[in-house]
């Protein structure tokens, strides 16, 4: 791969000396390289503008430089563009961007050299239905979660797979999460871990109340639909569906959320042999 785009969190390389280390590395070995950074004018271009960048420029390859959450953003901006992602962490965990600072040059070299394998990850997308009608839809790269909004109280929530009936939960809320999400607010909230290339979704319960609180498993190939309640008491309820922690869509009273696979998929660049739960145990250590 020689067409490069480096895709940097301002906040996290707020002098620039990690961007400019990598430009200036790639540059050096015969390759191209576009700089998108966030908020600052100084730099080539402005994050808000990925997609308007990835349409004109030829890129192979995206080097992302940040936390997680910088991950999942790029992830979702470079969604209809098929180029697969390297991440360098500058954040804390660091399950998405698993290169150090330290191995930088060693990851270009090979990235160059065609020396890695593509690990697909699934998404997922979620249809946002009020009175029957779709009001929007977006997608997510970790999870989406449905929970309360404002002084709503405990909500009551159903959930099934392919019209099948899962459960109602009466808590917090629900974690819909694919394989890569299965190391954030999932794990926190006692749901279990799955390998990132898994075919699969997992569906976890946020604090309820009621002695049966475990995840459930299902296919990635299966539908879920989540509505939400009407209370019996007058309060009214109201829920959020966030989409990668990010994007937030309010809901009512029996609206619902369908979610499924998405159409696309997002590419990881994988280097070496380190395996997941070498990382997983490291991360987890660490914090």
């Amino acid at each position: 791969m020689k067409n490069f785009c480096i895709i940097s969190n301002g906040l996290k390389d707020k002098d620039y000396k990690v961007t400019n280390r990598i430009k200036e590395f790639i540059e050096s070995n015969g390759c191209s390289a576009i700089v998108i950074y966030k908020g600052l004018e100084e730099i080539d271009h402005e994050y808000e503008k990925v997609q308007e960048i990835l349409s004109e420029a030829q890129v192979d390859v995206a080097v992302v430089l940040g936390g997680d959450g910088t991950m999942l953003q790029v992830a979702k901006d470079t969604y209809n563009y098929d180029i697969p992602l390297i991440g360098i962490n500058l954040g804390t965990m660091g399950f998405l961007t698993e290169v150090e600072k330290q191995d930088i040059e060693t990851t270009i070299k090979s990235i160059i050299n065609d020396d890695f394998t593509i690990q697909k990850r699934i998404m997922v997308t979620g249809d946002i239905l009020s009175d029957g009608k779709k009001v929007t839809t977006d997608v997510a790269l970790n999870d989406i979660v449905i929970g309360r909004y404002g002084l709503s109280r405990v909500m009551s929530i159903e959930v099934y797979v392919n019209d099948e009936l899962i459960n109602i939960y009466h808590g917090d809320g629900i974690i819909i999460s694919t394989p890569t999400g299965t190391t954030g607010y999932n794990l926190s909230a006692g749901g279990p871990i799955a390998i990132p290339d898994a075919q699969l979704l997992v569906v976890t319960p946020i604090c309820v109340h009621s002695l049966y609180n475990r995840s459930v498993i299902v296919s990635a190939g299966d539908t879920l639909r989540i509505k939400i309640r009407e209370e019996r008491e007058k309060q009214h309820t109201e829920a959020i569906a966030t989409f990668d922690g990010r994007v937030g869509f309010k809901l009512n009273e029996h609206d619902e959320i369908i979610i499924s696979k998405a159409k696309k998929v997002t590419q990881f660049i994988k280097l070496g042999e380190k395996k997941f739960f070498d990382i997983v145990r490291e991360k987890i250590e660490m914090k």
